[in-house]
């Protein structure tokens, strides 16, 4: 069967370390989440789900690596290109997020590193002030449509932007890691930890998504490494 992948952010799919200091203040400071128990989806942390193995897949992801110039759409509007943006971001790479009522793509229970999306995104969502005070923005990328990942910020109230990558480009010029299922092409899920469009860091595999920013508040943000 041939690959199918994400045409245009605009559509639905086609079958086809250096330091880090304080900076910027919380934009969002009135901002309040939701629990969990009001976002409930079916793309979950399950635990009955298989754990990512390190494939090897981002030993070419090292530090001092330049991102590739990409317009990505951006669900606040515009384009965002993470190669042109000054100071430090985490961009945490998620391969697709559920939506309650829609099944999850075929055979996802059997995927490692598949499930994780939403709580993924919750945890960058209820450390997202913590991460901007110490001056990091926060931009999840998929390769979902732009109207899809919108409805994913709206119903969890997202603070940050989610990025689309739809076409592959930034994907392709950096080679990330992915995965087939049902004939749709995904990528697995990574975090790159940039500064002035330079990656610092690459944390993959993410083994514990629910955990994820929770981890990395304490180890880029209240320990400083």
């Amino acid at each position: 069967m041939q690959a199918m992948c994400w045409r245009g952010c605009g559509r639905t799919p086609v079958i086809k370390t250096e330091g880090l200091g304080a900076g910027t203040p919380d934009r969002r400071a009135g901002w309040k989440p939701r629990s969990l128990s009001d976002n409930m989806s079916m793309e979950s942390n399950s635990v009955n789900t298989p754990q990512p193995l390190n494939d090897h897949l981002t030993g070419h992801l090292v530090a001092g690596q330049a991102l590739p110039e990409v317009a990505l759409a951006s669900t606040a509007g515009g384009t965002i290109d993470l190669a042109t943006l000054p100071g430090k971001s985490i961009v945490f790479v998620f391969p697709w997020s559920g939506r309650p009522g829609v099944p999850n793509p075929p055979n996802w229970d059997d995927i490692p590193g598949a499930h994780g999306s939403t709580p993924e995104a919750e945890g960058f969502r209820d450390h997202f002030a913590q991460f901007q005070a110490a001056g990091f923005e926060v931009f999840g990328l998929s390769t979902q449509s732009s109207d899809w990942q919108r409805e994913f910020v709206h119903r969890l109230r997202l603070p940050f932007e989610l990025l689309c990558d739809g076409a592959f480009a930034f994907a392709d010029d950096l080679a990330l890691p992915r995965f087939t299922t049902g004939g749709a092409v995904y990528l697995k899920r990574l975090t790159l930890v940039v500064r002035d469009g330079v990656i610092v860091e690459t944390i993959y595999p993410v083994a514990s998504p629910a955990e994820h920013a929770a981890e990395l508040v304490t180890r880029l943000v209240l320990v400083g490494t």
